[in-house]
């Protein structure tokens, strides 16, 4: 039983898209990442959506999405494939 809880736990099943909280792509460059963000920010603020539920539990999924998209180490952790892709365009780039 314990271990049918650890696969499930670490599979993908329930992990939120923060691509798509963000409306960026996979491939999105830390640029467009906190562009993104600050749009979604200022749009489910709680401060302009005062007692809106919804909107306040958007702006914070956003303030989650933005803190693993924006930090290489968190970024790699949630999706490995676009740590591969940036791990090969960094060593190209020394050579």
């Amino acid at each position: 039983m314990l271990s049918l809880i650890n696969i499930l736990s670490k599979s993908h099943v329930h992990k939120k898209d923060y691509y798509e909280i963000l409306g960026v792509s996979k491939n999105a460059t830390a640029e467009e990442i906190k562009k993104a963000y600050r749009k979604v920010a200022i749009q489910f603020h709680p401060d302009k959506n005062q007692g809106d539920k919804a909107a306040e539990e958007k702006f914070k999924e956003a303030a989650e999405a933005y803190e693993v998209l924006s930090s290489d180490e968190k970024r790699a952790q949630y999706d490995p494939s676009v740590t591969h892709g940036r791990a090969m365009v960094a060593s190209e780039a020394t050579i």
